[in-house]
Order: C-alpha cells, then structure tokens, then sequence
C-alpha cells in the first residue's frame, strides 16, 4: 500500500503518525486510547507493535474513529510533527485533494494509484454552503447533486418534504448518539430523586420527535443504544406519564399552592434552569417543547440560550440545572468525564 504520493505506507509510517498524536497527547485525552498507549515501534515494515498500560477492551474500536488516530505521508509534517500543521493532507484513501479555496470549495479527484476499487467518479467538488435554506435551494435548483451531513444539514421540514417526493431519494443512519438532558445532581431542585424521576415521566419524547425533529430521530430510553457492547442490561424505560409525574412531587412534598401553577416547597418554587447552544434552532425549538411538558407537571423552566462555548463551560463548571447534551456516542462509554 502507497500514499497517493507515491510514499510506502509501512509500519515506520504509521508510527511515525502514532507518535505525531501522541505528542499532542493532552489535546486528544478525550479518548482513552491516547491515554492508554505507552510506546509505538515499527518491528518490520509490516508489523507494529503497540504498548499500552494495561488490556484496553475497545482498542479496536477506538482505533476506528475518524480522528485522532489518522494516517499522512511523513514527508508532509512540519519538523516532524502534525500539531501545528501540516504542508499537504496526503492519504491512502481513494480521492486527492486537487484544490481547495478557504470556505469556498474543495475539488477532489480520483487517486489513479488507489489500492481498493477505484471509485466510479473521477471528480467531485464539495460546495462549502453555510445555511442551511440556501444549501437546500442550491440542491433543488440542481446546482449541487447530493447533500450529506447531520441533523443541522437542512431544515427538518425541509428534508420531510424531500423524503415525500419521488423526484428525490433521502436516507437516514442507525443512531451514532444519544441527545439527553443531564441534571444536576448537585444543585437544588434536581439534587432530589423524586424531582429527577418526575421530569424524565413528564417528558413526552414521542411527541417532541414527531413535531421537532419530524420523526428523524428514535426515542432513547437508555444513554446508550442497546447495540452498544455490554450496555443493554435490561432496564426498564420510563414512560410519558404525567400523572405519575405529578404523584412523585405530591409524595415529595412539592405541593400546588391554591391558585397557582408553580409547585413550591417549604416556600421555594419547583424552578430549574434549562441551558442549551442558542444558536441552534433546533435545539431552542427542543427545549420549548419541554419547557412547556415540564410546566404541565408544575415545573417552571427556564430557558437559557448561549453561545456552545459557554454551554460546555456550564457543563463543566456545574453551573446548570439541566443541560442539553449529546455525549452517548459509543466510545464515550470508555472515556473518562
């Protein structure tokens, strides 16, 4: 196997890339594995031997993900290392970068020297298209042939409509994450069971999915997918159950005051902070919707849009009573929080 330079892709390469990560290891400690991985040595030009400080289940796995653990040819590092640059993303893969223009496009072209099949097309351009309306109109005018991404790619509405007409094929992937709202445990009122049980029965899932994501999306009684390993044990979902809902908080001690809609306790209303990225629509449509589930049981939420690096200083800093987060991807299982 070459890189499409022309440069042998053998085992030295690939250390080499190893320890180009590994030397920025503190920015990739997101993932296990780059704590885990002691030494990389190349013993052949056809074997690799990887250290790590102890058996790592889900190596493999790991190993898998797009980024961090990627292979360039050598020759394009700057002084020999990845993480302040490099001069040319050379790969293995089947296309070549022939041009790129800053937020603009990126023209690809087919690796004649490809190791698999070769794919079918020899050239593609990907648009770089901010918005989401304006991708969309670009795609029904025929200015670009295929749209590919997450939920952010179109407008919802926009893409059922697509899925209805037979002049347009649309598809969707198995689930890769779970969206949740955490709580915090650490903070009144959520740092009661009783209050935390009551908000996950008093959230109509279904009906968020049907009239906010359009019915994109599947309901998620668990933080991960049951096809996770090791991760469907059999627990019993919560329903939508309002009622049950409003039982917890009576029996809690939560109470409705006589001529008001808020629960209180000892005084204090049942009031909880809903942070979320506020400039995502969609996520500002979700939270309004549960915001308004919430309020039928006597919950006052309220809702704070913020910029995304502010939300995850949030998260970090414990400064929520619930938090709009999307962590249960697969290899978070292993990743240390």
């Amino acid at each position: 196997m070459k890189f499409s330079n022309g440069e042998p892709f053998d085992a030295e390469a690939a250390a080499e890339n190893f320890r180009a990560v590994l030397d920025n290891r503190q920015r990739h400690a997101w993932l296990e594995l780059a704590n885990q991985i002691v030494d990389v040595k190349a013993l052949s030009k056809t074997e690799l031997q990887i250290t790590l400080k102890s058996a790592y289940y889900p190596f493999l796995q790991e190993l898998a993900l797009p980024r961090p653990f990627r292979f360039i040819a050598p020759s394009q590092f700057k002084n020999h290392e990845t993480m302040n640059g490099i001069k040319a993303p050379i790969g293995t893969g089947p296309w070549v970068l022939q041009e790129s223009k800053l937020n603009q496009y990126d023209v690809f072209v087919r690796n004649e020297n490809y190791w698999g099949e070769k794919p079918a097309i020899k050239k593609i351009t990907f648009n770089v298209i901010p918005d989401p309306t304006t991708r969309a109109v670009a795609f029904e005018t025929g200015d670009i042939d295929l749209l590919y991404g997450n939920e952010g790619l179109l407008p919802l509405d926009t893409f059922a409509r697509f899925s209805q007409n037979p002049a347009y094929h649309t598809q969707l992937s198995q689930p890769i994450e779970t969206v949740m709202l955490a709580l915090n445990t650490a903070k009144a009122p959520t740092n009661e069971l009783a209050v935390r049980e009551a908000l996950n029965y008093a959230v109509n899932k279904k009906s968020l999915i049907d009239n906010a994501l359009y019915g994109t999306q599947q309901v998620a009684d668990t933080l991960f997918a049951p096809s996770v390993p090791y991760a469907n044990l059999g627990l019993k979902p919560r329903q939508y159950d309002p009622q049950k809902a409003k039982a917890l908080l009576e029996k809690a001690g939560w109470t409705l005051p006589a001529g008001k809609d808020i629960r209180e306790k000892n005084g204090q209303p049942l009031r909880i902070e809903l942070s979320f990225i506020g400039t995502d629509a969609l996520s500002k449509s979700m939270a309004e919707i549960i915001q308004a589930d919430m309020r039928q049981i006597g919950a006052d939420v309220s809702l704070i849009g913020e910029e995304e690096s502010s939300i995850y200083a949030r998260q970090r800093d414990g400064r929520f009573g619930m938090i709009s987060i999307a962590p249960g991807a697969r290899h978070t299982i292993h990743t240390p929080s």
